[in-house]
């Protein structure tokens, strides 16, 4: 068998909208949740047969660490790899950056070593993705917006419960402060342990939310409906993390943006999963275009990188290269 010399990995964005639920002993699921892929900012990832294990690039120490992971994982066919990321959002910023990384460098080990991954499952195994919520790790495999159904105890990774595509005209308006950083590592941790469950009937009700209104919303590209319920279900989502948060935005500044959106007219707008990035879904790419116009004149968001992202709805490709004989 011909194995291949290098390969590229384009991964998409994630877009968090909220959890079901957390920390509810009583519960044979935790988490789940609703978020789509977005097609920017990507990972863009190559790897390369080296005579050691190499990483350059952007986030080049954690793709290192993912390396390693992959590599204990997969076995000696996927250590000997120069690996350089090209371009990728920053890290802890609410679009999901660990779980595309870490999915990317074990495709691409994986295809090195001759194989093909054939689930959100294995990938997310080889690289320690997706204890807690699902929706990054299966948007990986098939890009969409996604429900996940939860997390049981017994099993790697949070079932996905529906999956589809979003209308290709539609836009997500990201804001993105230049310096700000959502909770992370130890900190997202410790925030989860101080938080008291959701009540069931917030539960069942964001749980109605995604599968009643959203999701059929986005079938029939309902742009109206998807779009007030959207800002429904992530400040319902949002108060469940007010012990942390102090409100349904992770602070002041967030919550001015999401204000600010609201009062240029702006229906579907959020916070992404910790934040800082702040979302806003518009039906087409002009309408897009005038919101971030807009933005640029506007104190709170002049000084963020703003972009319009289209929705992913085929998850991410991965590349193999072949010496020419």
């Amino acid at each position: 068998m011909t194995l291949p010399t290098a390969v590229n990995v384009c991964a998409p964005s994630r877009l968090h909208f909220g959890l079901f639920s957390f920390n509810d002993p009583s519960s044979p699921l935790q988490y789940g949740g609703v978020g789509v892929m977005i097609n920017a900012p990507g990972v863009r990832l190559r790897a390369e047969r080296s005579d050691q294990p190499k990483a350059a690039g952007l986030h080049a120490d954690r793709v290192a660490s993912f390396a390693r992971r992959a590599a204990e994982q997969i076995g000696p066919a996927a250590g000997a790899i120069e690996w350089r990321v090209n371009a990728a959002p920053r890290q802890h910023v609410g679009l999901g950056l660990g779980t595309q990384l870490g999915m990317s460098v074990a495709a691409a080990a994986i295809a090195l070593a001759g194989g093909e991954a054939h689930s959100a499952a294995e990938l997310a195994q080889a690289s320690g993705r997706g204890l807690r919520s699902a929706i990054g790790a299966h948007g990986f495999m098939s890009g969409g917006m996604l429900i996940d159904g939860g997390h049981p105890s017994t099993e790697p990774l949070g079932r996905l419960e529906h999956r589809v595509d979003l209308p290709a005209a539609w836009r997500f308006v990201l804001i993105i402060p230049p310096v700000e950083e959502g909770l992370a590592n130890t900190a997202e941790q410790d925030a989860f342990a101080r938080m008291p469950p959701p009540p069931d009937e917030v539960t069942r009700r964001l749980h109605s939310l995604a599968t009643d209104e959203l999701l059929p919303a986005a079938r029939g590209a309902n742009f109206a409906h998807f779009a007030d319920t959207l800002y429904e279900y992530g400040r319902s989502a949002g108060e469940c993390f007010a012990a942390v948060q102090g409100g349904p935005f992770a602070g002041p500044a967030i919550a001015e943006r999401v204000a600010l959106l609201r009062s240029l007219g702006v229906a579907g707008c959020g916070q992404s999963s910790w934040g800082p990035t702040v979302f806003a879904v518009t039906p087409d790419e002009a309408s897009a275009g005038s919101l971030i116009d807009q933005l640029r004149d506007a104190p709170s968001t002049s000084d963020c990188d703003l972009l319009a992202a289209a929705p992913c709805n085929t998850g991410a490709t991965v590349t193999p290269l072949y010496s020419s004989p």
